[in-house]
Formats: structure tokens, sequence, C-alpha cells
């Protein structure tokens, strides 16, 4: 299922975006102001498992 108005496409995650996620949340300045952790290698591979819908690790 997806939504779409003129400005924004809202659709689940594919493998494809993982890449792109993966540099959004190992930004040092993004994940300061999310209070999260930095992301790290295992945490993609994780992520990558999920969009392979292997689910969680």
């Amino acid at each position: 299922m997806q939504l779409e108005t003129q400005r924004l496409l809202l659709r689940p995650f594919t493998e494809a975006d993982a890449e792109d996620l993966y540099r959004y949340a190992s930004d040092p300045e993004v994940v300061r102001a999310l209070h999260t952790e930095h992301i790290n290698r295992l945490t993609r591979a994780r992520w990558e498992a999920l969009f392979r819908g292997e689910g969680a690790r």
C-alpha cells in the first residue's frame, strides 16, 4: 500500500532503499537529533535482511 500526494510518497521500504537509509541514519548530526545510536554495520545487515523479507535477527 502507498499514499501519494503532490509533494509526498509514502510506501513500504524496499531493499533498494537500504543504502540511502544507511547513509541518512549514519550521519551523526541526524542521529544526534533522534537521540539514537550511530548505526553500525550489524544494524545495516539486519535492515537489509528485513528488506529482503527475512525478518529481524
